[in-house]
């Protein structure tokens, strides 16, 4: 009995890792309760063991408040220290997510308001080389006659009703 107590009473910095780990792992309720009950019995009977062995053991260990005061320093400010990082670190995930996600749609809105533009430009530009080039356009085609464009084998030729002919006619 004396020698689990004293391999418990060496054993704390194991404990206080343990503690911590599991703070910062253990995410489900269920699974820190399991901890917290195992740890409370394994320290409970590690507490026993020094009150039974008597001495100096049981003056650290061995009295109920010595007891209870190195369960809370061993495994409860670990595990809440745990519990604390282990919480932290899903917040900064969190917000280290949401940044990423602001930035796609940033890039996003930033993509469109350019693919909006360029269609924007390209409409005007559109319509001003249209204005440009129809009327330079159109009289080209007015002044070229008929047969320029077809073979004369295939067609005769329109009349072309000018000022000069209609006023020719009256």
């Amino acid at each position: 009995m004396a020698a689990v107590a004293y391999v418990w009473l060496v054993a704390w910095p194991a404990a206080v890792v343990a503690s911590y780990y599991a703070g910062v792992q253990l995410r489900r309720r269920r699974d820190l309760w399991l901890y917290a009950g195992g740890a409370v019995v394994v320290w409970g009977l590690g507490g026993l063991a020094s009150y039974v062995s008597g001495g100096y053991r049981a003056l650290v260990a061995g009295s109920p408040a010595n007891a209870v005061l190195m369960g809370v320093a061993v495994f409860g400010l670990p595990l809440v220290a745990g519990l604390w990082v282990g919480a932290r670190r899903q917040v900064l995930d969190a917000m280290r997510e949401q940044a990423e996600q602001l930035r796609r749609e940033q890039a996003l809105r930033t993509e469109q308001a350019r693919s909006q533009e360029r269609a924007r430009i390209a409409r005007e530009m559109h319509d001003v080389v249209a204005h440009r080039v129809s009327p330079p356009a159109g009289s080209s085609l007015r002044s070229c006659s008929w047969t320029c464009a077809c073979p004369a084998s295939t067609a005769s030729p329109p009349r072309r009703a000018s000022w000069a002919s209609r006023a020719h006619r009256r």
